[in-house]
């Protein structure tokens, strides 16, 4: 009888307990990921590249790791624009990116020097 009566309560508290964590796992954002390299196809870590919502104007910025590659999690969904720039290359930046729910969007960059600043003599 005792454990019938263990059971009875425990039982409850493990579903609520499981099905707490599924509505958890269910998030309404979605996520930027993308590589950036150079024109040889190498990878460049520590590019920094910002992620900015169109409609809010909110900004998240990362920086790219040792294998050239970035995140962007728990954005919103909307209308994003993807820069990407480290000193001595160009900056790029790609636009008309839309986010959705439990998206993700790759953006990957290929990079290239910038052109020293002429000389005049």
């Amino acid at each position: 009888m005792r454990n019938l009566r263990t059971l009875l309560i425990c039982l409850p508290v493990c579903l609520v307990l499981v099905s707490g964590g599924a509505v958890y796992a269910q998030r309404d954002t979605g996520t930027i990921v993308g590589t950036v390299s150079d024109q040889s196809g190498a990878v460049v870590p520590g590019v920094t590249v910002t992620i900015r919502n169109v409609e809010t104007n909110a900004v998240f910025s990362t920086v790219s790791d040792a294998t050239g590659n970035y995140a962007a999690p728990l954005l919103k969904p909307g209308p994003y624009e993807v820069s990407a720039e480290l000193p001595g290359f160009k900056k790029q930046s790609k636009s008309g990116i839309e986010v959705k729910v439990q998206d993700r969007f790759k953006v990957d960059f290929g990079t290239s020097r910038s052109s020293p600043p002429s000389r005049r003599a």
